[in-house]
């Protein structure tokens, strides 16, 4: 049995000075507070200036910054779309800015977005302290409880601040321990919102309120009026006194050593007070549970110099993963730190966020978010419609109300079709459930619907193409010169194999005989000179278009496909590993460099792959895939969620693989798994 308390506690992460990269942070999920060293939010200016704020992000906290005095929103009908000639027929889509209405486009773009819930700070007589005031910084956040502690001394007081979350709750809890209590105060501001990184902004209006709702001896309540966003906090803790500084600031302190506890919620919630030791256990109970029963990989014994940091990596992944990925709503690449892309979750992403969780035995956790697929059926359908397409196609850059966002590539990618589909059997291979099945057999025979539309019948090659306007995952081309993009076209054969197996076991043997003929006729993928190409129409795509996603390595690897060349994808793989340009490469990659060696039964190269020291492969402090020079992305989780699927493809296998099928043989790996199951094809 694998000692987990033990390499949780060896990889927990410690900071002994200020790493503006890596924030530590708790959260559930549905909740997430990030933290400087001083176990509140104290220097979030200082990190700001770095690219990394400090928030405090709940899933449902959204908000829209009204058009005018006079006008709340847009939607998509207020814009101008761009019109593309597709096989003789006019197809719109919201890509091009339109000089006159380019106001349309970009408030549809930025709105809503997610906003930043608070901003927690340490006050040392009535003042933040500054960096070079902290002394003697020891902050650990412990992975197998969630808490993090944070010590530090300002002049000659000593602070010990415990920092969680509830499990069940949009709750955060906080104790802090002063040498000095009668000069420690915690400011509470309660910020404006912003589209941009650090979702807060400066605003004089009107419809910005924040008041006091009501208080009881151990509770204060806060409504937050932000425009037409409205949410509460709840404030709980015994013997807290507090006083207004400023607007939408106010200032708690305490005879003693303070514990309180930030409760909110986007309803108003009932008035009993919660104790902050209640939170403190709920916190230790949750991750306890969650380490106990997810899956686990133990390189205890192994000699190789990259161990220690493919341990590290494995175990931070998992918690930052369940922190900010596995809530409600499909995740947004930054999860719950700050607003990447205006805060709005990419759908193409969410196969990297969370695909991992069924086989570490948490579909639990990764139904939360398939539950929005099914809450916006109407939109996927609205969305197909409108260029004339059945069944439903899922947009890819939206906020919670799944309405697609402008832009000149997102409407027109479509690799987020499929990903339902191979979500939903990495479940169903997990829990056999018949009951699954039918709540989900909707929206798989939906997007199968749309995927089959989507093709187009090619009457001289007796084949099914897909065909530009298309971006394709390598996003480097003229969408009207793409021609059967490699990845899609194999992902999508792919896909349509699942809606096939659903179709039997629902017992629909007529649509399962009508899909199952679309699939065995979709075009096959170009190969030139021993050489996967990007698409069809790009015979150059070696040596010129080496850039960005080498996305045709996903069709071997990610997914089995039984018509692979397999000589030509392996001669492929070597030619992106030796000259592709790894600075244009996304964190993702490496995890599906990694799979695709493992496939072809190449384990030194698998682990090459995925611990390739490149500027998009690096791990902060925290566990994040730092995104090094993108400071818009100070946490790349696809990144992370990758690298957990490839692991797992190469401890766990799939049919018919080798034990241990993408670790090297060379005697310096000892690895030891628990609870992950094998790819299931």
């Amino acid at each position: 049995m694998i000692n987990r308390k033990k390499i949780l506690q060896k990889f927990s992460p410690n900071l002994t000075a200020i790493d503006f990269k890596a924030p530590l942070n708790v959260g559930n999920g549905q909740i997430g507070f990030y933290c400087d060293v001083t176990g509140f939010q104290t220097l979030n200016e200082e990190y700001t200036k770095n690219h990394v704020p400090l928030c405090c992000m709940a899933q449902w906290g959204w908000h829209a910054t009204p058009v005018s005095s006079q006008q709340a929103s847009y939607t998509l009908a207020d814009l101008e779309m761009t019109d593309f000639d597709f096989k003789g027929r006019k197809v719109s889509y919201p890509v091009e800015a339109k000089k006159d209405n380019d106001a349309v486009y970009q408030w549809l773009r930025q709105n809503p977005h997610r906003l930043n819930l608070i901003q927690v700070s340490l006050l040392v007589n009535g003042k933040k302290p500054q960096v070079a005031e902290l002394k003697a910084v020891n902050q650990t956040l412990h992975l197998e409880t969630g808490i993090v502690e944070s010590r530090y001394q300002i002049g000659d007081a000593h602070y010990y601040v415990e920092t969680f979350s509830d499990d069940g709750t949009d709750t955060i809890g906080f104790q802090v321990h002063c040498s000095k209590t009668s000069q420690t105060e915690i400011e509470l501001f309660f910020p404006y919102p912003s589209p941009e990184i650090s979702a807060m902004a400066v605003t004089t209006s009107p419809d910005y309120r924040t008041d006091i709702q009501a208080r009881t001896a151990e509770m204060t309540l806060f409504k937050c009026v932000l425009d037409a966003t409205v949410y509460y906090v709840k404030v709980s803790g015994k013997g807290l006194n507090f006083r207004q500084s400023a607007a939408h600031t106010w200032c708690l302190s305490s005879p003693n050593d303070l514990a309180f506890n930030l409760s909110f919620s986007e309803i108003a919630p009932t008035l009993d007070n919660i104790q902050t030791s209640e939170i403190y256990q709920q916190s230790l109970e949750k991750w306890v549970n969650f380490w106990d029963t997810t899956g686990f990989i133990d390189f205890t014994g192994s000699t190789n110099a990259l161990a220690p940091e493919l341990q590290r990596r494995v175990c931070l992944s998992q918690y930052q993963l369940a922190v900010n990925c596995t809530g409600d709503l499909p995740p947004q690449e930054t999860g719950l730190m700050c607003n990447s892309w205006y805060g709005k979750f990419h759908l193409e992403m969410h196969i990297w966020h969370a695909a991992y969780l069924p086989l570490w035995q948490k579909s639990d956790l990764l139904e939360k978010s398939l539950d929005w697929y099914l809450a916006h059926l109407k939109e996927a359908r609205d969305n197909a419609q409108v260029n004339g397409y059945k069944g439903l196609r899922w947009p890819k850059m939206v906020s919670a109300t799944a309405l697609e966002s402008p832009s000149l590539i997102n409407p027109l990618i479509i690799w987020q079709q499929p990903h339902i589909l191979y979500l939903l059997e990495l479940v169903y291979s997990q829990t056999q459930e018949r009951q699954l099945l039918e709540k989900y057999w909707q929206v798989v025979a939906g997007t199968a619907e749309f995927m089959i539309d989507f093709l187009q019948w090619n009457e001289s090659k007796q084949q099914y193409d897909l065909l530009g306007p298309i971006v394709p995952s390598q996003e480097e081309f003229d969408p009207t010169s793409v021609v059967n993009p490699t990845f899609e076209l194999e992902y999508w054969r792919f896909g349509l194999s699942l809606a096939v197996k659903w179709a039997r076991r629902m017992g629909n043997l007529e649509l399962m005989r009508d899909w199952q003929a679309v699939h065995h006729q979709i075009a096959p993928s170009t190969v030139k000179d021993k050489l996967y190409l990007a698409h069809e129409n790009c015979p150059t795509t070696f040596p010129e278009f080496m850039t960005d996603h080498p996305a045709m390595l996903g069709i071997y690897g990610l997914i089995p496909n039984d018509r692979v060349d397999v000589p030509a994808f392996s001669q492929t793989l070597d030619q992106v590993l030796a000259d592709w340009d790894f600075d244009s490469m996304w964190g993702w990659d490496f995890g599906v460099n990694a799979m695709a060696a493992t496939r072809l039964n190449k384990p030194d190269l698998a682990m090459a792959a995925l611990l390739c020291d490149t500027t998009k492969n690096r791990y902060a402090a925290n566990g994040h895939n730092y995104q090094e020079k993108r400071i818009d992305l100070p946490a790349y989780l696809p990144g992370n969620g990758s690298l957990l699927l490839a692991i797992t493809l190469m401890v766990a296998g799939f049919p018919e693989a080798s034990e241990l099928p993408g670790i090297p043989k060379d005697g310096t790996w000892q690895v030891a798994f628990e609870n992950i199951s094998p790819f299931p094809y």
